[in-house]
């Protein structure tokens, strides 16, 4: 497991509610974090093969993840795999996981616009993975 997974400040709500409502704590910074990890290259997206099932189309997506030492954001979103449901967290934010928030269309509107990007960063997965800790300041979601 990474030590920790950044999220985009403009990443839907529907996603941190969703990982509150699992049960994992999730921490909001707002200062300038530049740190080493791995973005996910969003390739393209594919119907998982299913027609809708429980009210969504599930999506694969394909890609790969890339290892880069600057991961800039302003503002976002820390969820620590160090937590007593870290292995949840890595379950519901990798974007091939087969019962991930990818698969249930929760980042549909990200993946849409990354499969149009012309440019190398407007084609990565809106969920980072970090290796070292995060030193930001953060406030814990209630």
């Amino acid at each position: 497991l990474p030590a920790a997974y950044l999220i985009r400040a403009s990443t839907p709500d529907s996603v941190i509610a969703k990982l509150r409502m699992h049960g994992l704590a999730v921490e909001r910074f707002d200062v300038r974090l530049d740190m080493a990890g791995e973005a996910f290259q969003v390739d393209s997206t594919v119907p998982a093969g299913r027609s809708a099932f429980q009210g969504h189309n599930e999506m694969r997506v394909e890609g790969a993840w890339v290892h880069t030492d600057h991961i800039v954001m302003a503002e976002g979103f820390v969820v620590r795999t160090s937590q007593p449901l870290g292995v949840l967290s890595a379950l519901l934010l990798e974007p091939q996981s087969d019962d991930g928030f990818a698969t249930w269309n929760l980042f549909d509107a990200p993946l849409a616009a990354a499969v149009h990007a012309t440019d190398a960063s407007g084609k990565q997965f809106p969920v980072y993975r970090v290796t070292g800790p995060v030193t930001v300041p953060t406030r814990l979601i209630p």
